[in-house]
């Protein structure tokens, strides 16, 4: 009868604490339900089973009896399990089994926690507040028993993946008695298959690992879920899932190939911001923040100016706003460099820099006031160091699957120097709302505190939950002392040692839980000073390390752990009997919690199951007002700053209740609809790569109406932002379903093509459809498609190669064309790699300045070394092709994977890269001989006017980012293609590292510097030589000091540029290696014509023109003209080739060998005549256009002047220009060759 009067007590005290919610009173209380439930449990496990009777009492039975019991259910009589009478009849064999397993009889509390959570309302799930110490997982295995037996799938979610591992594996013979299967999933198993996990009847897992896995079964279509049904949920510290992690986003990562092109950008925007940070200081005495023009020293208080080696002032300009100067100058900073295309962005991800102009602002400025071991720890994974979010406001946790967006993890990444990973977009993803919400009505949740009224308001509103409270099984023995409120930082470590050692005079022991893991160590650090004995000291700041083991043990009389608030949720501390004698643990809370859930959670970590124990809160006053604002300091008391905190966490409800939770549908509801217009394509045609780009296209619309969506929300009503989000999104699909089957349309990004043409290539023993693919991906972005260039050579030469040894042509007949195709391809992926993608890594690497053995620049050297090894092949590859006899042709001889070039230390992350841009393999050439081949006759001819063309146009690229290929087509059964090349041999050793520090350079003119010139007139301190900061002052606004400009920097970042131009376009070594590979009598025609002094001049002329004005007008022109002039040929053009030529197509890169090839011989000397007569009339023809071209062109000074009006006037830009041509490094407006060494003399 003492257990029924436990009962009865329990059953009392179960009343009391839910008085206020009429759905427990009226079902399980006023009909004594709940009581007679549970008697009758006891009287069934003192009984024989009536489902099966083996002749002694439940309470007899070993495991082998249950196992039995459980095939008859589950087999024979499977509808006695959802029946409510045979309730107690499983919950007395589960009973049974866990003492079996666990040599534990489960508690009263427990018992009655799976009757309240069961006995639910049919439309309502149940989620009550157990007492810490209660023994929560048991109750969560013994539910998740009969919501099995009774047919259901159950999910048990808990709040770390070290927990599910635990209880899966600790468990699994306690559900093995009953024929259950229990697995867990944590593992890494994430293919493209049903994982085996999802099998089982019940799993285990924390919620990101169950909503990953959702995404990648009904968003990937991988079937990753096998189908399981969403039957019941079991959450453990449910409160922190559906209020704290209400809003909380779960995304799948996808890389978008390109998101590397970024990083030149961030990297500048990063060094930046330093410099912006090293001229801004804040005067105490002035009570204002500066921004200092110059030179200067600021120690003590006191600010001294200098001048610069010009006798020229330092300037102080007072900021009104410093938070907001930083932001607006870094997006200015940002947006001229998008705009002045002073680093390579490419096209297609041009819109979304844009839109990132004020994200990537606000992120760096986040990002340098981050601190590490407070907000994010760097842990080592797989080898390498990597930035790991810490949730130090709620549980403790390293999120270290967890990434922060919109630059701000690579913005820390660069701010240690660490590995830099491309930025991805939010496309794929499920907030903890919408996931909980499929399971309905069959929510079952626990936790220790379900918090304050407003908490459970929120959660009654959002999920179809009602809520119940247990009490405890022995009545707590807690006393809260009186709380410590410091001052500051020195006087809150010394009140933390001084309890510490108080408590622990007491043979008590010690739990202090800080918020941060920086706070962890500073606290040690002042109880080790104060003296206090080392190895009784023990940490619990890390989930990602052996610290747990600190709470593995029970702790010892003076004993202190110091933790983070790891400890506080969750964790059961045992103490010794010494301990418990003595009063049991204290537990010193450092800060001031966000909410009273955690606050309670915290100090549930003593007093546990009728233990003694007390509390303290010991909190910093000065670390609140970042929190709570300035109304803070005028708080002396803890009670009245809780009663703060409670209305901050108040408000913060009432805006979930009232707009969060609303914008948290409608995204979650776009996604879910975008998730079926994606499936509705993939049934159609399920082409991978035009769903990433889809995917891709949706990451960039998604963040548009996110975005519109928050400016709506300050006028607009939800109905209103509903109706635009869901407009936006049928527009989108309408569009994108259009595009998606009409061909490749939807393409954007380049690299989708590559890879679809790298999978297409030789199928069936062709490929041209690769080859076509090919092309338009470099038609999209001739710029940045490198991989494109190279996979195209890599067709046309296995294509040619097939066509060629199946050809019955006479000898005379004989086409190898496609080798001068393929040559121009491997030509211009080289350039690309050398000119674009190898000059922004080192200019990542110049303007971070960090140690060459950082992560970072290790990241770096293998990036370029792993391009360099392509580039050995190309060349391996080209040489090949240029020594290639008259009559032979060249064949793919051997194919290399990239990690097969590696024998050890294999830069796997950057081999994924080049993988992901359709790099999967380098290969080798070499050459055979074709049963019939005539590789000459009228390909002298057509190589000489290729030549012809390309000579002039390589000169006017001028080793910059821009080329033009001419291509001849339609030589009637003897030329199927003819690339025209543009010649000229660069040298390339010292260009990666020029190229990089020009860029470095005019990034950071571009930056604080320039900032420092456009403060304009707000002159605080003007008078020569050493000034301290006065009074006097006149302020500007933000955006008029933003406005202004230098003189000096603006001046030498022209020249600077005109310089760089100049050198990389007159070449003398490129002009020399052109003449050396000609070797017949057209090709030094055109060279003697068009490698003139005056016509190497006029070119440059025209190009400098060009860059300065960031467009392509006068290049155009030239190529117009050579266009026209070779339609004005036609006739003569048709005499030797017998084909019109009639195709020009213009292509975006720089500097491409000249084609090595030369003539061997003319079948007539009449067509050598012939073709003499023409290149003699085309390039006087061709020189007339260039010169009337140039005639019309503005002069250097000109451009000097309008590039930087008004920072300088024309006169200062004429005598910029004289003092160059004083130097030699001018002649006529036009750069000389060697203008750089000049400059340097």
């Amino acid at each position: 009868m003492i257990f029924y009067t436990d009962t009865a007590q329990r059953t009392f005290s179960i009343e009391t604490l839910n008085k206020n919610n009429p759905t427990i009173a009226d079902s399980l209380l006023t009909n004594k339900l709940l009581e007679t439930k549970f008697l009758e449990i006891l009287s069934a496990y003192d009984h024989d089973s009536n489902l099966t009777p083996l002749g002694k009492k439940i309470s007899q039975w070993n495991s082998d009896d249950i196992t039995n019991w459980s095939n008859n259910l589950l087999t024979q009589n499977p509808s006695k399990a959802v029946d409510d009478n045979f309730l107690p009849e499983m919950m007395a064999v589960i009973k049974r089994a866990n003492l079996i397993d666990t040599n534990n009889d489960p508690r009263l509390a427990q018992i009655l926690s799976i009757l309240m959570l069961l006995l639910h309302q049919p439309d309502k799930g149940r989620l009550i507040q157990v007492a810490t110490g209660e023994g929560k997982s048991t109750t969560s295995a013994m539910l998740a028993v009969v919501l099995a037996l009774r047919g259901e799938k159950v999910d048990i979610i808990t709040s770390s993946q070290v927990l599910a591992q635990r209880d899966a594996l600790e468990r699994k013979e306690f559900f093995a008695m009953f024929n259950l299967q229990v697995e867990h999933n944590t593992s890494e198993e994430k293919g493209k298959l049903p994982r085996y996990c999802y099998s089982a009847n019940v799993v285990y897992g924390d919620v990101s690992n169950f909503q990953g896995d959702l995404l990648r079964d009904e968003y990937k279509a991988y079937q990753t879920r096998g189908g399981r049904p969403f039957n019941s949920v079991i959450i453990d510290e449910v409160d922190s899932m559906l209020i704290d992690d209400n809003s909380k986003l779960v995304r799948l990562a996808s890389h978008i190939a390109g998101m590397e092109y970024l990083e030149t950008l961030l990297a500048a925007i990063w060094s930046e911001l330093g410099r912006l940070d090293n001229h801004l200081i804040y005067s105490a005495g002035q009570q204002s923040h500066y921004f200092i023009q110059g030179a200067f020293k600021y120690e003590n208080g006191e600010l001294t100016l200098f001048n610069n080696e010009n006798g020229e002032e330092s300037v102080a300009y007072p900021i009104n706003d410093a938070s907001l100067f930083r932001q607006e100058h870094i997006e200015y900073y940002i947006r001229q460099i998008i705009e002045r295309k002073s680093v390579f962005i490419p096209e297609y991800l041009q819109e979304f820099a844009i839109s990132q102009i004020e994200n990537w602002s606000k992120a760096a400025i986040a990002a340098k006031s981050m601190t590490e071991n407070k907000d994010y720890v760097i842990k080592d994974k797989s080898g390498y160091s990597v930035i790991a979010p810490v949730d130090y406001y709620n549980t403790g946790i390293i999120q270290d699957k967890t990434s922060w967006q919109n630059g701000l993890q690579q913005f820390l990444q660069l701010k240690h120097a660490l590995r830099l990973t491309a930025e991805s977009f939010t496309t794929c993803f499920i907030s903890n709302m919408e996931y909980f919400l499929r399971y309905g009505c069959k929510i079952y949740g626990m936790t220790g505190t379900l918090g304050s009224h407003d908490a459970q308001d929120l959660l009654s509103s959002i999920y179809p939950v009602d809520l119940a409270v247990v009490p405890t099984y022995k009545p707590k023995q807690f006393v809260e002392l009186v709380g410590i409120l410091a001052h500051n930082s020195e006087e809150w470590l010394a009140e933390i040692s001084h309890s510490i050692v108080e408590e622990t005079s007491k043979n008590r022991a010690v739990l202090v839980i800080c918020q941060t893991i920086s706070d962890v160590y500073k606290v040690k650090e002042s109880l080790l000073n104060s003296g206090y004995p080392s190895d009784k000291i023990k940490l619990y700041s890390r989930n990602d390390n052996d610290e747990y083991l600190a709470v593995g043990t029970n702790i010892e009389a003076g004993e202190v752990i110091i933790a983070t608030n790891l400890a506080g949720r969750g964790t059961d501390v045992k103490t010794t009997k010494e301990v418990e004698d003595a009063g049991g643990l204290h537990v010193c809370l450092t800060f001031l919690p966000d909410n009273l859930r955690v606050e309670e959670q915290a100090f549930g970590r003593t007093s546990r199951q009728g233990n003694h124990g007390s509390s303290q809160l010991i909190i910093d006053q000065s670390e609140l007002e970042t929190k709570f604002g300035s109304e803070v300091n005028f708080i002396d008391n803890i009670a009245d700053l809780k009663n703060l905190r409670d209305v901050i966490e108040h408000n913060k409800l009432e805006k979930v209740k009232t707009s969060g939770a609303d914008n948290l549908k409608r995204n979650d509801r776009l996604f879910n609809d975008f998730c079926k217009f994606t499936n509705e394509l993939r049934n159609s045609n399920d082409n991978e790569f035009k769903l990433a780009q889809l995917e891709e296209l949706w990451g960039i619309k998604l963040k548009q109406i996110s975005e519109q969506c928050k400016r709506l929300e300050k006028t607009s009503c939800n109905s209103a932002i509903e109706e635009y989000a869901f407009k936006e999104l049928n527009s989108f699909k309408a569009e994108m379903r259009v595009q998606y089957f009409n061909g490749y349309s939807i393409m954007r990004n380049p690299a989708y093509l590559v890879r679809e043409g790298v999978n297409k290539l030789g199928e069936g023993n062709r490929y041209q459809q690769s080859i076509d693919l090919f092309d338009m991906a470099i038609n999209l972005d001739a710029a940045y498609s490198f991989a494109g260039y190279y996979n195209r050579a890599y067709a046309k030469i296995s294509q040619g190669y097939v066509l060629s040894m199946q050809s019955d042509d006479d000898e005379d007949e004989f086409d190898a064309s496609w080798q001068v195709s393929a040559y121009s391809d491997l030509m211009a992926a080289k350039s690309q790699i050398e000119s674009v993608i190898i000059p922004g890594l080192v200019s990542i690497q110049i303007i971070s300045n960090h140690k060459p053995d950082s992560e970072l620049s290790k990241q770096i050297r293998n990036k370029i070394n792993l391009l360099k090894e392509q580039i050995n092949y190309i060349d391996s590859a080209a040489k090949t092709i240029e020594n290639c006899k008259s009559g032979c042709i060249t064949q793919i001889s051997d194919r290399i994977l990239l990690p097969d070039l590696f024998s050890s230390d294999i830069p796997e992350d950057e081999i994924l890269e080049l993988n992901m841009f359709g790099i999967l393999q380098l290969f080798e050439l070499d050459t055979v001989e074709p049963e019939s081949s005539v590789f000459d006759g009228l390909l002298v001819a057509v190589l000489g006017v290729a030549q012809i063309f390309v000579g002039a146009l390589c000169i006017v690229a001028g080793n910059y980012q821009w080329g033009v290929a001419f291509i001849t087509e339609g030589l009637q059964d003897l030329y199927k293609s003819i690339n025209a090349i543009q010649s000229g041999h660069f040298s390339w050793n010292n260009y990666w590292t020029e190229k990089g520090i020009t860029l470095a350079v005019t990034l950071e003119m571009m930056g604080a510097e320039n900032l420092a010139g456009k403060l304009g007139a707000t002159k605080v301190l003007t008078k020569e030589g050493i000034k301290t900061v006065v009074k006097e002052e006149v302020k500007l606004t933000t955006q008029e000091l933003v406005k202004k400009a230098i003189k000096e920097s603006a001046i030498k970042t022209v020249v600077n540029i005109g310089l760089d131009y100049a050198a990389t376009g007159l070449s003398k070594a490129a002009v020399n290696e052109f003449k050396d590979e000609i070797r017949d009598t057209v090709n030094k025609k055109i060279s003697n014509s068009l490698l003139s002094q005056h016509m190497v001049g006029s070119l440059s002329h025209i190009m400098m023109v060009d860059d300065f004005n960031h467009n392509a007008k006068g290049r155009n022109a030239i190529n117009q003209g050579v266009a026209d002039i070779l339609t004005s040929k036609r006739n003569i053009i048709g005499e030797i080739t017998s084909k019109v030529l009639t195709s020009l197509s213009h292509s975006n890169y720089s500097t491409i060998k000249a084609v090595a090839y030369t003539a061997r011989a003319a079948n007539t000397a009449h067509d050598v005549s012939k073709l003499q007569d023409f290149a003699d009339n085309f390039c006087q023809s061709l020189e007339g256009k260039i010169r009337y071209i140039e005639s019309n062109l503005p002069s250097l000074a000109d451009l000097l002047y309008s590039s930087s009006r008004p920072i300088i006037s024309m006169a200062e830009a004429t005598e910029i220009v004289k003092t160059l041509e004083r130097i030699g490094a001018i002649n006529n407006n036009q750069f000389c060759p060697n203008a750089v060494e000049i400059i340097k003399l």
